[in-house]
């Protein structure tokens, strides 16, 4: 299922009200933005997985209220990617503290 910045978070809201659970969110790049991919699982253990592209400059729609699990992923494709969210839990997760804000270690 594909779904838009705008969106995002009502889908998964809607995924969650039909007693789906989260499982992961993976990031990578691409030429133009990145995709982000949420994975859950729904009530009978079968994946649904939601892809969102997004540009560089958009700010992804946190989703760690819904999914308190999220929040690390988010954490880990603000740091190591770039990626933009609304609302971080945590400012690093792997680089020191001492690193500059600027480096994201897996960014092409």
């Amino acid at each position: 299922m594909k779904a838009g910045i705008e969106d995002i978070f009502e889908k998964l809201k809607k995924l969650k009200e039909q007693n789906a659970h989260f499982s992961v969110l993976s990031a990578y790049q691409e030429e133009d933005g990145f995709v982000l991919n949420y994975s859950l699982l729904n009530e009978k253990n079968k994946p649904i997985e939601v892809e969102l592209k997004i540009t560089e400059k958009e700010i992804v729609p946190s989703v760690h209220e819904l999914f308190p699990g999220a929040a690390l992923y988010e954490t880990e494709a603000h740091e190591m990617l770039g990626v933009k969210f609304d609302k971080l839990q945590r400012a690093k997760l792997f680089l020191p503290d001492s690193a500059p804000k600027h480096l994201c270690p897996l960014k092409k």
